[in-house]
């Protein structure tokens, strides 16, 4: 650890804190005794810097220290820890071994994660990936944002006698950041705790993402051969894209595309609609961008699939060269983005893709609704259901136009908290959830209308 580098971050950190308590000792002295007043600030000053002293010094800053990250699903991607991170905060560390890889020295800064491996799985793929693009200084316009070459090893025992399992990482190419992806494990064991130790090969304070998969392997993300469209999907594993962007509904480059296949029979509902529903998407909402250009969200195309290879996927009338033939359209968007459009029967591919710029990859996951009647499910979500009290605290009621009704409530996440079946009228209680903004999806057979609800 870099002592000096840690008390020069603590003296700086107590300095802004000592101001403005004085600016809140300023005030409060008008109206309290003076005495009094100034023992307490003083000892809440001494209380809080302790506390600031401890957080500068531990947090992440060793294996002793490794921030426990767990397990959640995200839809097709499976079980999974994501998480976004920033190397602004890594410091040195001396946890023996050190890794063997990515130029790892005792003036690399490092971020210590651990892991509890999953019940009844022994192999896990490990991934860094997703930092903001790197650009070139344009002083004094452009800020320019440099490349991430991460490092990333992972060790089992205990922090006073770690044993190095293996070590991995991906060095930049020019303007090109490295990412590490699927670097699978083997020979796991269910419960096994794993230690992380994450840094950038070049000491970068770049923002990036980490994530520890129970998937493998990736099949979606090869329009060779793409698997059946299913109920869900998540383009957050998806490597660098294969096709000729569309450059329609800004999309501009392939980077995060998934495809799968689907067919239109002659019996079905026209104009042919899918739906991808409770679309949440991930980025980096800025950071490391001067200018923030930020756009979040997930876009979709569809083309006509010749049942073989990737020939005719990509592209749009508006891409060079244009596709003409096998293109049938691309919407964007995030909550609820609905493709609906006239399809002859036979076999077609839907490409998804997060929107890229600057900041880095959108990466999304979401439930899907294909082949029904759902042309009034976008149009008329206020007029086709109604949430009432809201706010509310322990009860709503889900005023819908039909009943019974099957109804999910997700978290801003995009996980489903409650799944019940409603008949009209009746309360849920939602006193078990959490304080926050929450998405109620109503099924029935007019389609999917969604509202959104604030447990305050």
């Amino acid at each position: 650890m870099n002592i000096v580098s840690l008390y020069a971050t603590f003296f700086d950190r107590l300095l802004s804190l000592y101001i403005v308590f004085n600016k809140l000792y300023v005030i409060m002295n008008r109206n309290l005794l003076y005495g009094q007043f100034r023992m307490n600030f003083y000892k809440l000053l001494m209380i809080l810097s302790a506390s600031f002293l401890s957080a500068t010094s531990f947090s992440q800053s060793n294996c002793f220290n490794a921030i426990d990250l767990s397990f959640e699903n995200f839809s097709t991607c499976g079980l999974m820890v994501l998480e976004k991170i920033s190397f602004e905060s890594a410091v040195t560390s001396v946890n023996l071994p050190l890794p063997e890889c990515g130029d790892f020295s005792s003036e690399t800064k490092d971020l210590w994660y651990k892991i509890t491996v999953p019940q009844e799985l022994t192999a896990l793929a490990f991934h860094v990936f997703n930092a903001p693009k790197p650009i070139p200084d344009f002083p004094p316009f452009i800020q320019g944002s440099p490349p991430s070459s991460p490092g990333l090893a992972v060790y089992t025992g205990e922090c006073a006698n770690l044993e190095l399992i293996s070590c991995f990482y991906e060095q930049a190419i020019e303007y090109e950041s490295g990412e590490i992806r699927f670097a699978v494990i083997n020979n796991l064991e269910s419960g096994q705790v794993l230690y992380l130790r994450v840094w950038d090969m070049e000491n970068e304070a770049l923002p990036i993402f980490i994530a520890v998969s129970e998937r493998i392997d990736f099949p979606e993300h090869s329009c060779e051969n793409p698997p059946l469209l299913g109920d869900g999907a998540c383009n957050i594993l998806a490597p660098k894209g294969e096709i000729l962007p569309p450059k329609d509904c800004g999309w501009s480059s392939s980077d995060n595309t998934i495809y799968y296949i689907f067919t239109v029979e002659p019996e079905d509902y026209q104009p042919f609609t899918i739906q991808a529903e409770y679309v949440n998407c991930l980025g980096h909402d800025g950071d490391g961008i001067s200018p923030p250009l930020v756009t979040i969200e997930l876009q979709m195309a569809v083309y006509s699939y010749n049942g073989t290879d990737c020939d005719g996927i990509g592209g749009s009338p508006y891409s060079d060269p244009p596709n003409n033939e096998t293109y049938h359209g691309c919407v964007n968007g995030t909550g609820i983005v609905t493709f609906s459009e006239h399809l002859p029967p036979g076999e077609y591919v839907l490409a998804f893709d997060g929107f890229s710029d600057m900041t880095g990859n959108s990466l999304c996951y979401f439930g899907i609704q294909s082949g029904i009647n759902l042309h009034n499910s976008s149009n008329n979500i206020s007029q086709a259901i109604t949430i009432y009290p809201n706010p509310t605290e322990n009860y709503i009621t889900v005023k819908t136009n039909h009943s019974p009704s099957e109804i999910s409530i997700f978290d801003n996440l995009g996980r489903e908290k409650m799944k019940i079946n409603y008949y009209y009228g009746e309360q849920i209680d939602i006193s078990n959830l959490s304080k926050g903004v929450y998405l109620v999806g109503v099924r029935n057979h007019e389609g999917l209308f969604n509202q959104i609800f604030i447990r305050q």
